[in-house]
């Protein structure tokens, strides 16, 4: 089971940043990372160029994840995680976060329910 940490704080305050360098000290010492962000924006913001999930998933996450009021939305590379077939891809999906050794949730300042910094 994996340990879900999120970093809060306030719009310009280093949360990506700080995810990013804790991703890459973490990633160096073999540890599985996958990130969640949540947003207060209403529309669909998805994979922008220089936008965090952007910057995320060129860092060479293998799964980045984006919330939003309304939505959900989740990037996984298949290759980047050995998955070749539909099967193994559906098998995986269903235990998604359950691989990962670290689930960074950037943002989410009002949950309660994980380890924040």
């Amino acid at each position: 089971m994996p340990l879900f940490l999120a970093i809060s704080g306030y719009h310009n305050a280093g949360k990506t940043v700080l995810a990013l360098s804790l991703y890459e000290t973490l990633k160096k010492r073999g540890y599985k990372i996958a990130v969640i962000k949540s947003s207060k924006e209403k529309e669909v913001l998805t994979d922008i160029p220089e936008k965090d999930t952007w910057l995320y998933r060129e860092a060479g996450i293998s799964a980045v994840g984006f919330f939003q009021e309304n939505l959900f939305t989740l990037y996984l590379n298949p290759k980047m995680i050995g998955i070749s077939s539909l099967k193994d891809w559906y098998i995986h999906f269903l235990s998604f976060f359950w691989s990962y050794d670290l689930v960074i949730l950037e943002g989410f300042k009002n949950l309660d329910l994980v380890h924040k910094i």
